[in-house]
């Protein structure tokens, strides 16, 4: 089941849909636009005081607005966050770093 954030401008549309596998988003542009994010490939997810939900892939940054009030955008950012931080749980062990670094 796919936990979907949209939003909606007067020209333009995004969504935000979080699946088990990956991260849908789509970002607006005159031909569609849809770019699949691997959990294990996010390095930030932030939240701004005006409830602008930003994550971040290496150099890119998607935006979108979030309605606290909604309890399915609530359900979807908790997914989010719960799927990113699987994927990148420390297994155990030690890191093993070439001689000299």
């Amino acid at each position: 089941m796919a936990l979907v954030i949209k939003q909606h401008g007067f020209l333009t549309s995004k969504y935000l849909k979080v699946k088990d596998q990956y991260l849908t988003i789509s970002v607006p542009s005159l031909v569609s636009n849809r770019q699949y994010w691997e959990y294990s490939n996010i390095d930030f997810i932030l939240m701004s005081p005006d409830n602008v939900l930003s994550i971040q892939q290496g150099g890119e940054v998607f935006s979108i607005r979030t309605k606290p009030s909604r309890a399915k955008h609530q359900r979807t950012i908790r997914r989010l966050v719960e799927l990113t931080a699987s994927a990148h749980m420390y297994t155990g062990g030690f890191p093993v770093l070439p001689v000299g670094q």
